[in-house]
């Protein structure tokens, strides 16, 4: 899991105007670069320009990879990749080992882990948060696990299979308490 921060830039000066975080998988799908796989939410502005660059941090690992080649999805759901050119050794060792996608629908209650760098979370490292699977959602799982910004573009694991369930993607703010919504890997997925 990386952290990812993407720059925006004025087209005519060139200057740096925002920034934007997130969370993202690193992975590869056979005939296509390595990859970062995130949120659309995270590689766009608030304007819906996207990223002039991104990176994507390994904190744990001490590996920062760069690019510039980001795409969003085409399905029209709220994902995006960052692809490597020209990875590192590391990266593309990391990538030889594609995660396990669940090969069914969780069931109520299941248990989750969200992985990711939110805002609140560890500067230094990764952020685990549990929670179980509250309900369903058209394309996606609500869960009762906590999700703050940065965390979209990180993974949600089903721990019953220890697999790939889906990208937290976003939340929904009740009056007391909020549950986030991870978009099912399956319905977002582009191979």
């Amino acid at each position: 899991i990386a952290n990812v921060e993407c720059q925006f830039k004025y087209s005519d000066t060139g200057r740096l105007y925002q920034k934007s975080s997130g969370s993202g998988i690193a992975i590869k799908f056979d005939n296509t670069p390595n990859a970062i796989l995130t949120n659309k939410h995270v590689l766009i502005d608030d304007n819906g320009y996207g990223a002039d660059s991104c990176s994507a941090k390994f904190l744990d690992l001490n590996e920062t990879l760069t690019s510039s080649d980001i795409r969003n999805s085409t399905k029209g759901h709220d994902l995006g990749y960052i692809y490597i050119n020209n990875p590192s050794d590391y990266f593309k060792k990391l990538t030889s080992n594609f995660p396990s996608f669940c090969s069914q629908k969780p069931f109520l209650g299941d248990e989750i882990i969200v992985l990711g760098y939110p805002s609140i979370g560890s500067k230094d490292s990764l952020t685990a948060t549990e929670g179980i699977v509250s309900g369903f959602d058209g394309n996606y799982f609500i869960t009762s696990a906590k999700v703050e910004q940065g965390n979209s573009g990180g993974a949600a694991i089903l721990l019953k299979d220890n697999c790939l369930l889906g990208i937290p993607t976003f939340v929904t703010l009740g009056k007391v308490e909020s549950l986030a919504r991870i978009l099912d890997i399956w319905t977002a997925v582009e191979k």
